[in-house]
């Protein structure tokens, strides 16, 4: 057949009355060229099909073509392109409450799929890309460092010294014997908190008197311990507090990695079981973390934090003396959808660097601590933090940006945020809407998709507008975590996708089947192709 330019051409003069002899003849000759073919082109658009051979029907009237075109079939044919074309040749769209239908519905399936939990993982995964993104574009992050915090570290060349000095590690990093030297040299540069975290749980010989000591009355030297609890999934391997360290100077050092290994949250209070209690050695209830930052806010701004427990041990929130209460994380946050392990108060751990290219503070080594490099004046008031990062210690954890991040500087990201927050810096906190705002943020990508969807008769067209909207929800996923907003970005963009090609299957459904309806609708005779 020929090209179907001339054949739309004719049906168009048609249908406006405007035909001519000429166009009927020429329509005449594109059917003898090839019969089935012509009448398979004509039947998309009107009521008419092949009989047999040339005869030719026309609703319920049959006629003979084969030899000529009568007027009484020019007339029947012109009066069903004119009454029928118009309706069928259009794109005719669903009403707009089909459209509201489709967002709703795809709406309401992701949002159930999301609250079983069952996008959490990808979604942890886009949390991690907004982190790393922020991390990129952030031109802060190299040089952002909190000066309130020291890190102490001791390396495999620390272990090496102290090898060479025939003190005993214990299969520690840190001997007894360093230790001491440590915090005495500490004791004279003055710091307001001292934060060992180490475990130190093996009984100390009466050599060692002067340690027990320190430990025992010592005021402002915190040390660790680590809890037995199943719903928080940790107590694998036990560490018991040092001896003699009271009870208001011991913090749980335990963090809460996902079920992917990634440490994204802060665990900050947590008061275990009754029936866990009597055999814990490990009873404090603050985080470690959060013991070192409560000391300094109260000595330096007067500042006091406390957590609030309800009579099931549950913990309800952590608020300090001016007002400030510190982000608490809930059952269902964020990604976070029906997670178990979302005990006690936890909140959002906010990488403000790299934590290990570049750690939050400044950094020193064991033996420049016990060489005396490092200037009283680089320690004085600050928080000072001790722990490894030699290859002997297990304290490494998984980031969103490294696989073996030691917990010493994992410890100073969580100090920094507790301060900025609790000091009334809430722009540190990573802040999420609550599921109803949630719900209406991926409603509104919902509408955008199958909204597209109805105004745009072009596939292409659609695409393009779709990758649009998409690029559009991804800056502004980006721009929004650069102000510490976590926006549901996956569910939205699987709504905003899934409108739009539930509403655009709907129109072409709606149009194509029209079409097949109005050929297969009986009016005296059934449209048949040959």
């Amino acid at each position: 057949m020929a090209s179907s330019d001339p054949f739309d051409a004719i049906l168009d003069r048609i249908k406006a009355g405007q035909q001519t002899e000429a166009d009927l003849a020429a329509l005449q000759d594109l059917m003898r060229q090839g019969d089935a073919q012509s009448l398979r082109e004509l039947s998309k658009h009107i009521n008419i099909g092949q009989v047999s051979g040339g005869e030719l029907q026309i609703g319920d009237r049959t006629y003979n073509y084969r030899v000529e075109w009568s007027d009484e079939i020019k007339q029947a044919l012109i009066e069903a392109i004119q009454t029928q074309l118009p309706a069928l040749k259009r794109f005719v769209r669903c009403k707009p409450r089909t459209a509201i239908f489709t967002s709703l519905g795809v709406t309401a399936a992701v949002a159930l799929i999301r609250f079983a939990g069952l996008l959490q993982h990808l979604e942890l995964a886009a949390y991690d890309h907004l982190l790393q993104t922020r991390l990129q574009t952030d031109p802060n992050s190299q040089s952002w460092t909190d000066d309130r915090l020291v890190i102490i570290e001791v390396t495999d060349d620390d272990r090496a010294e102290q090898k060479l000095r025939h003190e005993d590690l214990r299969g520690t990093s840190l001997s007894n014997a360093s230790l001491l030297r440590l915090l005495q040299i500490l004791d004279q540069a003055k710091p307001l908190v001292i934060g060992l975290d180490l475990y130190r749980d093996d009984p100390l010989n009466p050599q060692e008197s002067a340690l027990a000591q320190r430990f025992q009355s010592q005021s402002n030297l915190f040390t660790v311990c680590k809890v037995d609890d199943q719903n928080l999934k940790v107590g694998e391997d036990r560490g018991d507090p040092p001896p003699g360290v009271p009870g208001d100077r011991i913090g749980f050092s335990d963090f809460i990695a996902d079920a992917d290994g990634v440490l994204r949250r802060q665990l900050l209070a947590f008061r275990e079981k009754p029936s866990f209690q009597a055999s814990s050695n490990c009873q404090a209830e603050l985080a470690f973390n959060l013991r070192l930052a409560t000391s300094y806010l109260q000595q330096k701004q007067q500042l006091s934090v406390q957590a609030t427990f309800t009579p099931e041990n549950h913990c309800t929130g952590i608020s300090s003396s001016n007002g400030v209460t510190l982000p608490n994380l809930q059952f269902y946050t964020g990604g976070y959808q029906g997670d178990d392990s979302i005990a006690g108060c936890q909140m959002l751990l906010n990488y403000r660097t790299h934590p290990t290219n570049n750690p939050i503070a400044p950094t020193y080594s064991l033996t420049q601590m016990l060489r005396g490099q490092i200037p009283a004046t680089a320690l004085k008031d600050r928080i000072i933090l001790i722990g490894s990062i030699s290859g002997v210690s297990e304290d490494v954890w998984r980031t969103p940006f490294t696989t073996n991040t030691p917990g010493v500087y994992l410890q100073a990201q969580m100090i920094s945020q507790i301060l900025h927050i609790a000091s009334g810096n809430g722009r540190y906190g990573i802040w999420v809407l609550p599921q109803w705002a949630e719900l209406l943020w991926i409603l509104a990508w919902s509408f955008v998709g199958s909204g597209l969807a109805w105004g745009l008769r072009s596939p292409q067209r659609l695409l393009i507008a779709i990758g649009s909207a998409a690029l559009v929800l991804y800056i502004s996923s980006i721009v929004l975590f650069l102000m510490n907003g976590w926006l549901p970005l996956l569910p939205a963009a699987i709504v905003l996708v899934g409108s739009g090609g539930g509403m655009w299957g709907l129109t072409l459904r709606r149009n194509l089947g029209g079409r097949n309806l109005q050929m297969e609708q009986p009016s005296g005779g059934k449209a048949n192709e040959s």
